[in-house]
């Protein structure tokens, strides 16, 4: 992407346009390499979704070296239809100083905050640092990103960083917010006090249509929007569409229909999302019910029951979403386990 600095929020406004969904790494059937065939699929599935970005999850239990060659596979299927932004998830500082580097090498668009494992985040000024060293490392574009997760009500009782927020937010790569929480107070606070700076967005689907009444969000993101619509049938992207025209009636039209999927994820996320963690193992079946590769993911990762997939599988069809051909039996190794060329 050859934007400079100065230009990036300008650039971000231009694209960041609906949705950006997930993309996760597909590996061999031994789960010993990446599969580059499946990768390179999903990344087409997201440009058939009609999703802005494709955001490549490298925390899915990846070395430091798989992490940059799963974004490299990524960067050259997008090509110039689809953005592809990644987290900054390594392992330390320095690594995500890599992987920023590595990023802007090969021409990803963005990258999403996060704080390693082993980053103290009791004072303000060291993240304020933190951030500030991202930003001077790299000319690729930043967003920040706000979940329950990280802990921070030491910092504001919304949890929100204001006071490191406050002090980043106006720098000239720091492009967007993405704030994933349940709290509508938090993420009206930071509509109100960042919406005219950056680009503010939430990725629960659920307070879309509330959100979208307010305040002016041109994206969501990042999610697996394939949770609720198909290539054939993309119902996210035109309830989005509709929301942002102000056909509220088109778009509350679609997010009835969805009601059986809402009620089938529900209870299954509400046990993820206090936790910040997330089940690879059931967004990948959800792909893979759209023509996605599937593949199970490496350990740690949660598993998936055949409950679960009946459940899932059942939704999708009471949404009259049409499913993709493909067997649960052989969603485990995915569809290019047996023409992948194997990744070293």
């Amino acid at each position: 992407m050859a934007t400079g600095r100065g230009e990036l929020k300008e650039w971000a406004r231009e694209h960041f346009v609906g949705a950006e969904t997930i993309v996760m790494p597909s590996f061999t059937p031994d789960l010993r390499e990446l599969d580059e065939a499946g990768i390179r699929l999903d990344v087409r599935q997201s440009i058939r979704h009609g999703a802005f970005s494709a955001f490549c999850a490298i925390e899915t239990g990846l070395s430091h070296e798989e992490k940059k060659r799963f974004l490299e596979i990524a960067v050259d299927e997008a090509g110039d239809q689809i953005c592809v932004g990644f987290p900054l998830q390594g392992d330390s500082v320095q690594e995500n100083l890599e992987l920023l580097a590595h990023g802007q090498r090969i021409g990803a668009s963005h990258a999403m905050v996060s704080y390693p494992q082993n980053l103290p985040l009791n004072d303000p000024d060291a993240l304020v640092r933190y951030h500030e060293e991202l930003i001077e490392a790299s000319d690729l574009a930043l967003v920040l990103f706000h979940n329950d997760k990280f802990n921070l009500y030491h910092l504001h009782p919304s949890g929100l960083p204001i006071g490191v927020y406050d002090r980043i937010v106006d720098r000239d790569t720091v492009v967007a917010v993405k704030v994933s929480v349940m709290d509508l107070a938090t993420l009206d606070l930071c509509f109100e006090r960042y919406g005219g700076r950056v680009l503010v967005s939430t990725p629960t689907v659920l307070q879309l249509p509330l959100v979208m009444s307010h305040y002016d969000m041109q994206w969501t993101g990042a999610w697996t929007i394939e949770a609720f619509q198909t290539p054939e049938q993309p119902l996210v992207i035109e309830m989005f569409d509709a929301l942002r025209a102000g056909r509220i009636d088109e778009a509350m039209g679609i997010f009835a229909r969805l009601g059986p999927l809402f009620a089938a994820f529900g209870p299954r996320l509400a046990r993820m999302m206090p936790s910040g963690t997330y089940h690879w193992t059931l967004f990948k079946y959800i792909q893979y019910l759209s023509g996605g590769n599937g593949g199970v993911t490496r350990p740690p990762a949660m598993r998936l029951t055949r409950a679960d997939m009946e459940e899932i599988r059942t939704a999708f069809l009471a949404c009259g979403l049409r499913l993709a051909e493909g067997s649960d039996e052989d969603f485990c190794h995915g569809r290019c386990a047996g023409r992948s060329a194997v990744v070293r």
